[in-house]
């Protein structure tokens, strides 16, 4: 699959939280004393389905045999990197899961998520929750697995795509990000 060569003329944009956002997220949790954590969801967007009315063929890649010969192609029922579309299949594949496990899309921000006693933030397939408690986190990271979801987790929301968060002893959260 080539998506350069993909003609597509509908929406592909797939929305990520703005960093206002995730401020206030790290803000709100640390005021309320809140477990953090991080979740990524590995390979995410080869984990989402393609909508079968449109179906997406590709020929075989290269040393790749068919038994048939050269004469086949592939139909693919999941979405590659590359596919103009996988960004917004991936974000309505995900946030589908996160309704049907309680989640409520905040009105500020649709990549902000909450229900009761837990918050997310997402960024395409990185994530913060945020809880009272370790077990609630826990609980909802097994439900997504069981969903299907393939993702690791942090330990807590120390460090969000490469920002390090640091709380200082006077409440002040420090960020700092290498290299710049």
């Amino acid at each position: 699959l080539r998506g350069d060569l993909q003609e597509y003329e509908g929406e592909t944009r797939s929305p990520v939280a703005a960093w206002s956002t995730v401020r206030c997220f790290l803000v709100m949790c640390t005021r309320l004393d809140w477990v953090t954590t991080c979740i990524d969801f590995s390979n995410a967007f080869v984990q989402s389905p393609l909508p079968e009315d449109e179906p997406v063929w590709m020929l075989p890649p290269r040393g790749f045999k068919c038994e048939g010969g050269d004469a086949y192609c592939l139909k693919l029922v999941k979405s590659l990197y590359g596919h103009k579309v996988a960004p917004l299949l991936w974000y309505k594949y995900v946030t589908a899961a996160f309704e049907e496990l309680g989640l409520r899309r905040s009105e500020h921000d649709e990549c902000l998520w909450y229900g009761k006693d837990l918050v997310l933030v997402q960024y395409v397939d990185d994530c913060g929750i945020g809880a009272p408690n370790k077990k609630i986190i826990d609980e909802f990271v097994r439900k997504l697995r069981n969903k299907g979801f393939s993702l690791t987790q942090e330990e807590s929301f120390a460090e969000f795509l490469g920002i390090k968060f640091d709380l200082q002893d006077d409440g002040r959260i420090e960020t700092t990000q290498k290299g710049l």
